[in-house]
Protein backbone atom coordinates (compact mmCIF):
# COMPACT_ATOMS: atom_id res chain seq x y z
CA UNK A 1 0.00 0.00 0.00
CA UNK A 2 1.04 3.50 -0.63
CA UNK A 3 0.98 5.78 2.30
CA UNK A 4 -1.04 9.08 2.02
CA UNK A 5 1.59 12.13 1.85
CA UNK A 6 0.07 15.58 4.28
CA UNK A 7 -0.41 18.10 1.28
CA UNK A 8 -0.11 21.78 2.61
CA UNK A 9 -2.78 24.09 2.46
CA UNK A 10 -2.27 25.14 -0.91
CA UNK A 11 -2.12 22.26 -2.45
CA UNK A 12 -5.20 21.37 -1.25
CA UNK A 13 -6.82 24.63 -2.29
CA UNK A 14 -5.52 23.53 -6.31
CA UNK A 15 -6.41 20.33 -5.85
CA UNK A 16 -10.30 21.07 -4.70
CA UNK A 17 -10.62 23.50 -7.41
CA UNK A 18 -9.08 21.49 -9.98
CA UNK A 19 -12.17 18.88 -9.08
CA UNK A 20 -14.64 21.77 -8.59
CA UNK A 21 -13.51 22.40 -11.98
CA UNK A 22 -14.13 19.08 -13.43
CA UNK A 23 -17.99 18.48 -11.54
CA UNK A 24 -18.76 21.69 -13.04
CA UNK A 25 -17.52 20.58 -16.82
CA UNK A 26 -18.92 17.43 -16.00
CA UNK A 27 -22.57 18.61 -15.46
CA UNK A 28 -21.86 20.54 -18.53
CA UNK A 29 -21.65 17.43 -20.44
CA UNK A 30 -24.29 15.58 -18.77
CA UNK A 31 -26.78 18.58 -19.35
CA UNK A 32 -25.84 18.56 -23.19
CA UNK A 33 -25.59 14.58 -23.66
CA UNK A 34 -29.36 14.53 -22.32
CA UNK A 35 -30.66 17.31 -24.23
CA UNK A 36 -29.51 15.63 -27.27
CA UNK A 37 -31.12 12.50 -26.26
CA UNK A 38 -34.15 14.80 -25.63
CA UNK A 39 -33.66 16.18 -29.59
CA UNK A 40 -33.23 12.28 -30.56
CA UNK A 41 -30.00 12.81 -31.99
CA UNK A 42 -28.09 10.04 -32.86
CA UNK A 43 -26.40 8.11 -30.17
CA UNK A 44 -23.19 7.23 -31.70
CA UNK A 45 -23.29 10.65 -33.65
CA UNK A 46 -19.38 12.10 -33.41
CA UNK A 47 -20.52 15.21 -30.78
CA UNK A 48 -21.91 12.62 -28.98
CA UNK A 49 -19.10 10.41 -28.32
CA UNK A 50 -16.86 13.07 -27.68
CA UNK A 51 -18.50 14.12 -25.22
CA UNK A 52 -19.29 11.16 -23.14
CA UNK A 53 -15.38 10.29 -23.67
CA UNK A 54 -15.31 14.27 -21.70
CA UNK A 55 -17.05 12.89 -19.45
CA UNK A 56 -15.29 9.63 -18.90
CA UNK A 57 -11.79 11.90 -18.33
CA UNK A 58 -13.39 14.03 -15.74
CA UNK A 59 -14.89 11.45 -13.99
CA UNK A 60 -11.35 9.05 -13.54
CA UNK A 61 -9.66 12.65 -12.63
CA UNK A 62 -11.64 13.18 -10.16
CA UNK A 63 -12.16 9.87 -8.72
CA UNK A 64 -7.90 10.48 -8.96
CA UNK A 65 -7.57 13.80 -6.96
CA UNK A 66 -10.70 12.74 -4.56
CA UNK A 67 -9.07 9.56 -3.38
CA UNK A 68 -5.69 11.26 -2.72
CA UNK A 69 -8.06 13.80 -0.41
CA UNK A 70 -9.88 11.48 1.34
CA UNK A 71 -8.34 8.23 1.53
CA UNK A 72 -5.52 7.52 4.14
CA UNK A 73 -4.20 4.61 2.18
CA UNK A 74 -3.85 3.92 -1.87
CA UNK A 75 -2.65 0.92 -3.38
CA UNK A 76 -0.07 0.97 -6.12
CA UNK A 77 -2.36 -0.34 -8.51
CA UNK A 78 -4.95 2.91 -7.95
CA UNK A 79 -2.37 4.63 -8.09
CA UNK A 80 -1.44 3.61 -11.39
CA UNK A 81 -4.82 3.49 -12.89
CA UNK A 82 -5.89 6.66 -11.90
CA UNK A 83 -3.32 8.65 -12.99
CA UNK A 84 -2.92 7.45 -15.88
CA UNK A 85 -5.32 6.07 -17.52
CA UNK A 86 -6.75 10.05 -18.48
CA UNK A 87 -3.94 9.77 -21.17
CA UNK A 88 -5.21 6.75 -23.52
CA UNK A 89 -8.93 8.84 -23.09
CA UNK A 90 -7.62 11.54 -23.94
CA UNK A 91 -6.05 10.01 -27.07
CA UNK A 92 -9.00 8.65 -28.15
CA UNK A 93 -11.30 11.48 -27.61
CA UNK A 94 -9.30 13.69 -29.76
CA UNK A 95 -8.36 10.90 -32.55
CA UNK A 96 -12.48 11.24 -32.86
CA UNK A 97 -12.01 14.73 -34.02
CA UNK A 98 -9.70 13.90 -36.56
CA UNK A 99 -11.76 11.01 -37.73
CA UNK A 100 -14.64 13.66 -38.03
CA UNK A 101 -12.03 15.70 -40.40
CA UNK A 102 -11.55 12.71 -42.67
CA UNK A 103 -15.13 12.38 -42.97
CA UNK A 104 -15.03 15.50 -44.66
CA UNK A 105 -12.52 15.67 -46.16
CA UNK A 106 -13.06 12.52 -48.01
CA UNK A 107 -17.28 12.83 -48.29
CA UNK A 108 -18.76 10.02 -49.99
CA UNK A 109 -15.68 8.17 -50.39
CA UNK A 110 -16.08 8.07 -46.52
CA UNK A 111 -18.95 5.35 -46.55
CA UNK A 112 -17.47 3.28 -49.22
CA UNK A 113 -13.79 3.03 -48.42
CA UNK A 114 -11.92 5.13 -45.73
CA UNK A 115 -14.67 4.44 -43.04
CA UNK A 116 -13.51 0.71 -42.94
CA UNK A 117 -9.94 1.81 -42.78
CA UNK A 118 -10.08 4.40 -40.43
CA UNK A 119 -12.56 3.14 -37.76
CA UNK A 120 -10.55 -0.35 -36.70
CA UNK A 121 -7.27 1.42 -36.85
CA UNK A 122 -8.97 3.97 -34.59
CA UNK A 123 -10.02 1.00 -32.32
CA UNK A 124 -7.01 -0.89 -32.43
CA UNK A 125 -4.91 2.36 -31.53
CA UNK A 126 -7.23 3.61 -28.60
CA UNK A 127 -7.54 -0.57 -27.31
CA UNK A 128 -4.08 -0.94 -27.51
CA UNK A 129 -3.31 1.93 -25.75
CA UNK A 130 -5.65 1.14 -22.76
CA UNK A 131 -4.06 -1.83 -22.70
CA UNK A 132 -0.55 -1.02 -22.70
CA UNK A 133 -1.60 1.55 -19.49
CA UNK A 134 -3.66 -1.48 -17.51
CA UNK A 135 -0.88 -4.35 -17.87
CA UNK A 136 1.77 -1.79 -17.26
CA UNK A 137 -0.07 -0.75 -14.23
CA UNK A 138 -1.32 -4.46 -12.80
CA UNK A 139 3.17 -5.31 -13.48
CA UNK A 140 4.98 -2.73 -11.78
CA UNK A 141 5.61 -3.33 -8.08
CA UNK A 142 7.95 -0.30 -7.65
CA UNK A 143 8.24 1.03 -4.36
CA UNK A 144 6.76 4.79 -4.78
CA UNK A 145 7.23 6.56 -1.39
CA UNK A 146 6.95 10.29 -2.80
CA UNK A 147 4.56 9.36 -5.61
CA UNK A 148 1.80 10.50 -3.92
CA UNK A 149 2.52 14.73 -4.64
CA UNK A 150 0.37 17.03 -6.26
CA UNK A 151 0.98 18.91 -9.89
CA UNK A 152 4.72 18.86 -10.64
CA UNK A 153 6.48 17.69 -7.76
CA UNK A 154 3.58 14.39 -8.83
CA UNK A 155 5.18 14.36 -12.16
CA UNK A 156 8.49 14.51 -11.26
CA UNK A 157 8.22 11.85 -8.27
CA UNK A 158 6.64 9.66 -10.64
CA UNK A 159 9.86 9.25 -13.03
CA UNK A 160 11.27 7.25 -10.14
CA UNK A 161 8.81 4.19 -10.77
CA UNK A 162 10.43 1.39 -12.42
CA UNK A 163 9.46 1.28 -16.12
CA UNK A 164 7.63 4.61 -16.17
CA UNK A 165 10.34 5.81 -19.16
CA UNK A 166 8.36 3.69 -21.45
CA UNK A 167 5.24 4.76 -20.20
CA UNK A 168 6.22 8.52 -20.81
CA UNK A 169 8.10 7.61 -23.85
CA UNK A 170 4.72 6.13 -25.57
CA UNK A 171 2.49 8.87 -24.13
CA UNK A 172 4.99 11.09 -25.90
CA UNK A 173 4.80 9.17 -29.31
CA UNK A 174 1.52 9.39 -29.00
CA UNK A 175 0.76 12.80 -28.49
CA UNK A 176 3.61 13.37 -31.32
CA UNK A 177 1.31 11.43 -33.80
CA UNK A 178 -2.04 13.08 -32.50
CA UNK A 179 -0.28 16.70 -32.97
CA UNK A 180 0.72 15.77 -36.51
CA UNK A 181 -2.79 14.26 -37.53
CA UNK A 182 -3.93 17.68 -36.44
CA UNK A 183 -1.64 19.86 -37.90
CA UNK A 184 -2.05 17.66 -41.37
CA UNK A 185 -5.78 17.30 -41.56
CA UNK A 186 -6.11 21.18 -40.54
CA UNK A 187 -3.88 22.20 -43.19
CA UNK A 188 -6.63 19.98 -46.10
CA UNK A 189 -9.66 21.75 -44.43
CA UNK A 190 -8.16 25.44 -44.46
CA UNK A 191 -6.72 24.35 -48.17
CA UNK A 192 -10.24 22.98 -49.56
CA UNK A 193 -11.77 24.90 -52.48
CA UNK A 194 -14.65 27.67 -52.06
CA UNK A 195 -17.25 25.69 -53.59
CA UNK A 196 -16.25 22.85 -51.34
CA UNK A 197 -15.96 24.88 -48.26
CA UNK A 198 -19.41 26.28 -48.79
CA UNK A 199 -20.64 22.72 -49.37
CA UNK A 200 -18.94 21.71 -45.70
CA UNK A 201 -20.34 24.43 -44.16
CA UNK A 202 -17.19 25.52 -42.78
CA UNK A 203 -17.75 29.39 -42.76
CA UNK A 204 -14.88 30.54 -40.85
CA UNK A 205 -11.88 29.03 -42.21
CA UNK A 206 -9.70 31.40 -40.44
CA UNK A 207 -11.48 30.12 -37.12
CA UNK A 208 -10.96 26.39 -37.97
CA UNK A 209 -6.93 27.09 -38.84
CA UNK A 210 -6.49 28.78 -35.66
CA UNK A 211 -8.37 26.34 -33.68
CA UNK A 212 -6.11 23.35 -35.58
CA UNK A 213 -3.01 25.01 -34.75
CA UNK A 214 -3.48 25.51 -30.84
CA UNK A 215 -4.79 21.52 -30.86
CA UNK A 216 -1.15 20.80 -32.63
CA UNK A 217 0.45 23.24 -29.87
CA UNK A 218 -1.01 21.92 -27.37
CA UNK A 219 -0.32 18.24 -28.31
CA UNK A 220 3.31 18.64 -29.59
CA UNK A 221 4.13 20.73 -26.52
CA UNK A 222 2.52 17.39 -24.60
CA UNK A 223 4.35 15.15 -26.32
CA UNK A 224 8.03 17.21 -25.77
CA UNK A 225 6.91 17.48 -21.91
CA UNK A 226 6.76 13.47 -21.69
CA UNK A 227 9.71 12.96 -23.64
CA UNK A 228 11.51 15.61 -22.19
CA UNK A 229 10.12 13.76 -18.26
CA UNK A 230 11.20 10.42 -19.33
CA UNK A 231 15.04 11.42 -19.84
CA UNK A 232 15.62 12.80 -16.17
Amino acid sequence: MADAWDPTLEERVYTWTLIVMCLALMAFLLVKIAMGFRKKSKLLSWATCFDCMCLLWCLVRVVFWMTLELRDEITYLELYLLYWFPTPIQFANFSLLVLFYIQVITGPSWQTKWRQICLPLYLFMSLLMATITAVWAFTSNSSVEDALKYGDKYDQDMNKISAVKIQLEYSAISFFLLSFLFAFFGWKLANVSESRRKRLMITKPHSLAVFNALLFILFFTRSMRDLATSQN
